[in-house]
Protein backbone atom coordinates (compact mmCIF):
# COMPACT_ATOMS: atom_id res chain seq x y z
CA UNK A 1 0.00 0.00 0.00
CA UNK A 2 2.43 2.58 -1.01
CA UNK A 3 0.18 5.16 -2.47
CA UNK A 4 1.71 8.54 -3.16
CA UNK A 5 -0.67 11.32 -2.87
CA UNK A 6 -0.43 14.28 -4.44
CA UNK A 7 0.58 17.35 -3.35
CA UNK A 8 -2.77 20.22 -2.66
CA UNK A 9 -3.45 22.01 -6.31
CA UNK A 10 -0.85 20.28 -8.41
CA UNK A 11 -2.64 19.13 -11.39
CA UNK A 12 -2.24 21.35 -14.36
CA UNK A 13 -5.69 22.83 -14.24
CA UNK A 14 -4.97 24.88 -11.42
CA UNK A 15 -1.80 26.69 -12.87
CA UNK A 16 -3.90 27.50 -15.81
CA UNK A 17 -4.13 31.03 -16.19
CA UNK A 18 -7.72 32.41 -17.16
CA UNK A 19 -8.23 34.04 -20.29
CA UNK A 20 -10.95 36.58 -20.98
CA UNK A 21 -13.77 35.65 -23.43
CA UNK A 22 -15.89 38.05 -25.08
CA UNK A 23 -19.09 36.96 -25.43
CA UNK A 24 -21.34 39.55 -27.08
CA UNK A 25 -22.07 43.17 -27.41
CA UNK A 26 -25.65 44.61 -25.90
CA UNK A 27 -26.76 47.56 -27.25
CA UNK A 28 -28.10 50.33 -24.99
CA UNK A 29 -31.74 50.99 -24.35
CA UNK A 30 -33.35 53.96 -24.18
CA UNK A 31 -34.91 53.46 -20.64
CA UNK A 32 -31.38 52.77 -19.51
CA UNK A 33 -30.00 55.75 -21.34
CA UNK A 34 -32.84 57.95 -19.23
CA UNK A 35 -31.64 56.07 -15.74
CA UNK A 36 -29.78 58.10 -13.64
CA UNK A 37 -28.37 54.95 -11.74
CA UNK A 38 -26.86 53.38 -14.86
CA UNK A 39 -25.93 57.13 -16.26
CA UNK A 40 -23.76 57.51 -12.70
CA UNK A 41 -21.98 54.17 -13.23
CA UNK A 42 -21.23 54.64 -16.74
CA UNK A 43 -19.37 58.22 -15.73
CA UNK A 44 -17.47 56.44 -12.89
CA UNK A 45 -16.55 53.90 -15.37
CA UNK A 46 -15.32 56.14 -17.43
CA UNK A 47 -13.18 57.84 -14.90
CA UNK A 48 -11.72 54.48 -13.54
CA UNK A 49 -10.63 53.75 -17.39
CA UNK A 50 -8.74 57.33 -17.58
CA UNK A 51 -6.92 56.57 -14.17
CA UNK A 52 -6.07 53.35 -15.58
CA UNK A 53 -4.74 54.86 -19.06
CA UNK A 54 -2.69 57.04 -17.11
CA UNK A 55 -0.70 54.67 -15.03
CA UNK A 56 0.13 53.19 -18.43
Amino acid sequence: MSEKKAAPFSHPRWKDIPKPEVIGHCEVSEEEKNDPEFLAFIEREMERRKKLEQRN
